[in-house]
């Protein structure tokens, strides 16, 4: 499924969120790989810490840096579909 990440009480009780099945397999598995190049994000992504604080996410030294905005900025503006 797919739908808005926002399910919030204040959005739900004020407007209509809908999800709604990715049934072809070819668009689950492009959104699939979208969302673990962001998951493997380790330099543009933030984490959320138990006290409601954020901490920018900082590539080891044994990792290289991904950042998954610029990651698509260089696939796309190549000329090379997501796939």
């Amino acid at each position: 499924y797919i739908g808005s990440a926002d399910w919030m009480s204040r959005n739900l009780d004020r407007r209509i969120e809908a999800v709604a099945p990715i049934e072809h397999p070819d668009h689950r598995q492009k959104l699939e790989r979208l969302l673990q190049l962001y998951l493997d994000d380790n330099h543009g992504a933030w984490d959320m810490q138990s006290d409601g604080t954020f901490v920018q996410r900082q590539p080891d030294n044994e990792t290289p840096e991904r950042n998954a905005q610029i990651q698509l900025v260089k696939e796309w503006s190549n000329g090379i579909q997501f796939e």
